[in-house]
Order: structure tokens, then C-alpha cells, then sequence
């Protein structure tokens, strides 16, 4: 029997407009790490998840790669 697997996806492909910042609200650094570094960290570190999608905005892989290396780096 297949077991089930547990799926987080986070969309963090947004533009940041409603929050009127001059960057995406993903990209937002908040105790030195950015919302979406402190989003994954509680997904790597939960025991039900198995697999992890980030869903990000066209144009935005510089700076995911830039949001992401410490935490990526560090698994």
C-alpha cells in the first residue's frame, strides 16, 4: 500500500502591491530573515510534511535563490 504523502504548497508569487512595500511581501525581511525564509523554516522543521512546492511570481527566481540560500543551504 502506497502511503499518503503530506503536500505543503506555499504561493508566495504575489507583486506586493496591497502592502504598499517597494518589494514583494515574501521578500520582506523580519528579524533578519525574510517572510518566506520564516514561512519554509515551519514546513522543514514539521514532521507531517514530506514535500515542499514554492509557487513564486514570474521574474522572481533572483530573488527566491537570495530568500532561500541560508535555509536551503543549512538542510
Amino acid at each position: 500500500m502506497t502511503k499518503i504523502r503530506n503536500i505543503a504548497v506555499i504561493v508566495a508569487g504575489g507583486s506586493g502591491s496591497r502592502s504598499q512595500l517597494k518589494i514583494p511581501k515574501q521578500y520582506f525581511a523580519i528579524n533578519n530573515k525574510t517572510i518566506l525564509e520564516h514561512t519554509l523554516a515551519c514546513f522543514l522543521h514539521h514532521s507531517d510534511i514530506d514535500y515542499i512546492q514554492v509557487v513564486i511570481g514570474q521574474n522572481q527566481n533572483d530573488d527566491y535563490i537570495k530568500a532561500t540560500h541560508n535555509i536551503i543551504d543549512n538542510q
